[in-house]
């Protein structure tokens, strides 16, 4: 685990703030975190429009056929926890180079649940998702992680293209 800083924006990270890469997961999982940041960067602040990245990164990282469908995916999913929290989501960054490689409590316990329903272990993303959903239900937000894991397999065995690590992209999504 690395060391948690102050970022160089001048933001200390929280005690429950961890490294991106300890989340070790796929890159495709970690283009799904940054498509999310997106989106809740657009609510957070409407002017940014941060939705509109949100979609062409989807496109650029899993094709315009697959890219739309996973942006959806990934905001159904996100309305789904929003709508059965019951405080604020917190998130980092997806602009910032410093608060976009870490991850917060929150972020990191929607990732955890997102892995977790992907290799099967659906107990402990329900655990996940009930201490993100603070107790409340969470079979609406596990199913929506559900059918998001389903499209990224489908993408990911189409042989379509692996997801492309461009330079640009590694700025946006590390």
């Amino acid at each position: 685990m690395k060391s948690r800083t102050v970022a160089e924006c001048g933001r200390k990270m929280s005690e429950k703030d961890s490294h991106l890469s300890d989340l070790n997961m796929p890159f495709s999982y970690l283009a799904i975190l940054q498509i999310a940041r997106l989106y809740m960067q657009s609510v957070a602040h409407p002017p940014s429009m941060a939705w509109m990245a949100a979609l062409s990164g989807a496109d650029e990282t899993f094709d315009e056929i697959f890219g739309p469908q996973v942006a959806a995916r990934t905001l159904e999913t996100l309305q789904k926890v929003r709508l059965s929290r019951r405080s604020l989501f917190n998130f980092n960054s997806p602009t910032c180079p410093s608060c976009c490689q870490f991850v917060t409590e929150h972020e990191r316990r929607f990732m955890t649940a997102l892995d977790c329903v992907r290799s099967g272990a659906t107990g402990q993303a329900k655990i996940e998702l009930i201490m993100l959903c603070e107790g409340n239900d969470v079979v609406p937000a596990l199913n929506a992680m559900d059918r998001l894991n389903e499209l990224i397999a489908a993408f990911l065995s189409s042989g379509v293209r692996a997801p492309k690590f461009s330079d640009d992209i590694a700025r946006r999504y590390m």
